[in-house]
């Protein structure tokens, strides 16, 4: 039955919330009779439910709604900005990446400061498998992952209370956990083990410290908080100081710092504590001086 102007003045999709964005189709008892289409806003909406189906008691002509179909278009989609399978190293990154991830960690803070109805990863599970202690990097994630409508698995100290306490490899504690959740963020005391992680799950895997060698997560933060607080990225000085052999943040940031141009580094620290792993730094776009 083709939909006339008088079965779309009786239909209820008006009184179902249906939001700006979301198309949506009524049915009387037999089929579809109208739909309707609702401009974009430009609002970032916080929920992502996939269909809603509502239905109605409301007694009527046979094409008035007995149902309502809502097919919610979100207008958060991080796909359409950038697509990663797995983070594991700061070299992964290109600036127009980092510049879609600064531009959805604007978008998120909205999202901080009206969490309630936040939706955005509800349905999903992340597993946070740390084999070292960790407090800021762990409840960030964690806390994140909430606020986001998401539910979280976690092992605060993997090294000593999972299975590697009884020599489980590495490989099959990650095929294990993947069945359990949809992403892994993963801290390790081997550099490199989260590469083999992600070689190993069919699922995305998160760096969250992987011993000596980096950790991409809180370079990609140090970088945003610089250049909201600066206001650029290209042409600045940063003085790294401390043990920077051991410092697996300051070797991530230095990689992400030479995607933009002009950048002065100062590695500052005692001789026994240099930082080892430099030639990849010095051939790239920065320029690099060493105070001992």
């Amino acid at each position: 039955m083709a939909a006339t102007s008088s079965s779309l003045s009786s239909c209820l999709l008006s009184d179902h919330g249906i939001a700006a964005g979301d198309s949506a189709k009524c049915y009387t008892a037999k089929q579809a009779v109208c739909a309707k289409s609702l401009s974009m806003s430009s609002r970032l909406r916080h929920s992502m439910e996939a269909s809603r189906l509502s239905t109605t008691t409301t007694r009527g002509p046979a094409h008035c709604c007995s149902a309502v179909e809502t097919k919610i278009s979100p207008l958060f989609t991080l796909g359409k900005k950038f697509h990663l399978d797995d983070v594991i190293e700061a070299q992964q990154f290109d600036r127009d990446t980092l510049n879609a991830i600064f531009e959805v960690a604007r978008e998120m803070e909205e999202i901080e400061m009206n969490p309630s109805g936040s939706q955005i990863l509800k349905g999903f599970i992340m597993a946070t498998l740390f084999y070292e202690p960790s407090t800021r990097t762990r409840l960030s994630f964690e806390c994140a992952m909430k606020r986001l409508g998401g539910e979280v698995l976690t092992t605060e100290n993997a090294r000593e209370f999972s299975s590697a306490a009884k020599g489980e490899t590495l490989e099959d504690t990650i095929r294990t956990v993947e069945g359990y959740s949809d992403i892994i963020v993963l801290r390790h005391f081997e550099s490199g083990a989260t590469r083999r992680a992600a070689a190993t799950a069919s699922i995305p895997v998160i760096n969250a410290g992987d011993g000596p060698g980096q950790h991409p997560t809180q370079a990609l933060l140090d970088i945003y908080t610089i250049d909201r607080e600066i206001g650029k990225l290209d042409g600045i000085k940063v003085a790294l100081v401390g043990d920077l052999a051991n410092g697996r943040t300051v070797r991530s940031l230095a990689y992400l710092l030479a995607k933009f141009k002009d950048v002065k580094i100062y590695f500052v620290s005692p001789e026994v504590v240099k930082m080892k792993v430099t030639e990849p730094l010095m051939s790239l776009n920065l320029k690099v001086i060493f105070y001992i």
